[in-house]
């Protein structure tokens, strides 16, 4: 989190330009290849990920990828073969599978995007063997742990004189956690992916590729504080207890195209500590 009165940084209002800026600041694969013959390629295959909406940090990744593996193959895109992508798995042996497998599916994707771009005639990926991730449980941290670390912002039960932006961020961590959520699933939430009607009391999280999941909110202290925040805010309850085809029509960009209809509605924690550049003062 950048200190207090630093500049901010100013981001697009189109996620297409935002991985495109980012790529750009970063795409020096000629610069740390300096007259490799892959640089060009391997500039133009990243450039062609931004423009079709990639997540910036998988284009990150992907660069770092790629100019590992170069170092295996000295010669154009076109006399590409299997013999180097064994070697730079080789290299890496050593390494965790998941990492494994995300690099050698970056070698993939270089070589598939240099077929269909009559750079190599075949790719050889078919003679690799596939990398399997073990499946293993989430290591959540220690409860008192959490605990710690939400108080320090303020507390379940909030005096009348904590400001509202410092509960405002308690109830943003704190919806992260009950909710097992990302970080930007959590900061794009909208008022009308709540719905608090009694008993029945759940939110809507909208992740990675669109999709969409519920979350059953049954913690008693949580809900308390999470209406606390939304009746200091001036939050009309009818606003969180919507239908999901009518509270999602006005955040859905789909719908938002489609129809014609965009939601006026904040997020409601919207300005919180992840987004803004000043740090909550603790409250107890």
């Amino acid at each position: 989190m950048p200190p207090a009165g630093a500049p901010q940084r100013q981001l697009a209002s189109s996620p297409g330009y935002q991985a495109t800026a980012s790529v750009r600041a970063e795409q020096a694969a000629r610069d740390a290849l300096p007259g490799h013959p892959l640089a060009r390629h391997i500039d133009d295959f990243l450039t062609d990920l931004a423009h079709a909406n990639k997540p910036r940090n998988t284009i990150r990744a992907y660069r770092g990828d790629l100019i590992g593996f170069a170092a295996h193959h000295d010669g154009d895109t076109a006399e590409l073969t299997a013999a180097p992508v064994r070697a730079f798995l080789g290299e890496i042996a050593g390494q965790a599978p998941s990492t494994r497998k995300r690099k050698r599916a970056a070698v993939a994707s270089f070589r598939k995007w240099a077929v269909r771009h009559d750079l190599l005639e075949a790719s050889p990926m078919d003679r690799i063997g596939t990398i399997e991730v073990p499946r293993t449980l989430p290591r959540p941290a220690a409860a008192a742990d959490i605990a710690a670390v939400l108080d320090a912002i303020c507390s379940r039960r909030p005096r009348k004189d904590v400001p509202l932006g410092v509960q405002r961020d308690r109830v943003l961590f704190e919806t992260a956690y009950v909710c097992g959520a990302r970080a930007s699933e959590v900061c794009g939430m909208y008022v009308e992916d709540l719905d608090l009607r009694l008993d029945d009391e759940h939110a809507r999280l909208h992740g990675k590729g669109g999709t969409v999941r519920t979350v059953l909110l049954d913690d008693r202290g949580y809900l308390a504080l999470l209406r606390l925040y939304l009746a200091r805010s001036g939050t009309p309850p009818a606003r969180c207890s919507a239908p999901p085809s009518t509270a999602t029509a006005g955040r859905c960009p789909t719908t938002r195209r489609t129809a014609g209809v965009r939601s006026t509605a904040p997020p409601p924690m919207q300005g919180s500590a992840s987004t803004s550049s000043a740090t909550p003062t603790p409250a107890s």
